[in-house]
């Protein structure tokens, strides 16, 4: 079954919710005129950098984070002492409508990071504009004050409680709940009770607590930054290893020119973070050949891949992108195309009926259809209450009959 993805992109952030619940997490903490802030970055995607971006016209610089072969921010700091961050969202209805308001886009976010010293500044610009682009995500400012506010799609809330602690799970909305997402932040939560403290040290053990291990090479918490909002530094940490960590200090920074550096780059001696950096580039250059029709077309390499095992850990992440590919090819005839890259989610999301939908919808197209007939079978195996399979299925048997 087609199913196009619905992500939204802006320069700010990528934030893509996915079903196995990955929680990025942040927490901070004031403490005797004193707020530190906590992220933690869990993904597969181990291409991360930090850039480094002067102020110019009496705007501030500002650091951020992201990926070098992905659009967007995924959270930073400025020199007034404001940082930020985002989490992937289940989408969902707004809960009112934005009429005669511009719509928030992706300049919106630089400008508050260039000209906006707390968290009543940026509420005041994002009041002016429709902020359902960020439906399927969310963002949180916290200013040195120890202020933040949390930024939906439909709701601006503003608090100072001196800790919090967030994963991706909107504080507003009960039904935008994940369990992964939920835990993560009940952890983070405890470990903030009792005499916290608004030191680096402090922040980080909170961090530690909240960080991610996905155990087979694939990612979790790939870096984590400690923000000391009062002295604007950035306390840098690669692949949850806390006991080695870099700092930046933005008062020098931003007296060089801009920079970007690479995260991994910065700990080559974190031969699990190096690890997860090589294992993961491979797979994606392996998954990219599926991209190239001529490849695609030979059988017997996309077998080759396929039974190689090399990229089961990332197959939960390119998934959807794969069932997309499939459909485009049969949009171009190319069934054979769709038929041996869909192989590969039957066989490594096989609890998946829709691995099994989709190729046999490829397998139907290319007039084989006993397989087909199979494929639908193992869907609604899987999914008992399957129309569309139980439709298919009645129509391939009626087909089958007449030629049998």
């Amino acid at each position: 079954m087609n199913i196009q993805n619905k992500v939204i992109l802006t320069l700010a952030l990528i934030l893509i919710f996915l079903s196995n619940a990955i929680s990025c997490s942040m927490c901070k903490i004031t403490k005797n005129g004193k707020t530190v802030v906590g992220n933690n970055e869990d993904f597969y995607n181990a291409n991360t950098e930090i850039h480094f971006r002067k102020g110019l016209n009496g705007n501030y610089g500002f650091a951020f984070f992201c990926y070098s072969n992905m659009i967007g921010f995924q959270g930073g700091m400025n020199e007034a002492g404001l940082a930020f961050d985002g989490f992937g969202m289940k989408q969902r209805t707004p809960r009112h409508s934005f009429v005669g308001k511009s719509q928030f886009d992706s300049s919106h976010i630089v400008e508050v990071m260039q000209t906006c010293k707390n968290v009543y500044e940026v509420k005041k610009k994002f009041s002016n504009y429709d902020l359902s682009p960020l439906n399927g995500s969310m963002l949180m400012f916290v200013d040195k004050e120890g202020n933040y506010l949390i930024a939906e799609q439909d709701t601006l809330t503003i608090g100072n409680n001196a800790t919090y602690a967030l994963s991706n799970c909107s504080p507003t909305c009960i039904n935008d709940t994940t369990r992964g997402a939920v835990a993560v932040c009940a952890k983070g939560r405890q470990a903030l009770e009792g005499n916290f403290q608004s030191s680096v040290d402090y922040c980080t053990m909170v961090m530690d607590t909240m960080h991610q291990d996905w155990k087979d090479g694939s990612g979790g918490t790939l870096y984590t930054q400690v923000y000391d909002l009062n002295e604007r530094t950035i306390n840098l940490y690669f692949y949850h290893d806390y006991k080695h960590c870099v700092k930046f200090d933005l008062k020098k920074v931003f007296q060089k020119r801009d920079t970007v550096i690479s995260i991994p780059s910065l700990f080559p001696e974190n031969n699990e973070g190096q690890k997860q950096y090589a294992y993961s580039n491979y797979a994606q250059t392996r998954i990219k050949l599926l991209w190239d029709i001529n490849y695609a077309k030979d059988s017997l390499k996309v077998k080759a891949l396929i039974e190689s095992d090399t990229v089961r850990p990332f197959m939960r992440f390119y998934e959807s992108r794969i069932n997309d590919l499939g459909y485009n090819y049969m949009k171009k005839g190319e069934n054979l195309c769709a038929i041996n890259i869909l192989k590969l989610n039957a066989k490594y999301r096989p609890k998946n009926a829709n691995s099994f939908d989709s190729l046999g919808e490829a397998y139907m197209a290319n007039k084989q259809n006993d397989l087909a007939l199979k494929n639908y079978e193992m869907a609604l195996k899987l999914e008992p209450t399957s129309e569309n399979a139980k439709s298919q299925i009645a129509k391939l048997k009626q087909l089958l009959n007449k030629k049998g």
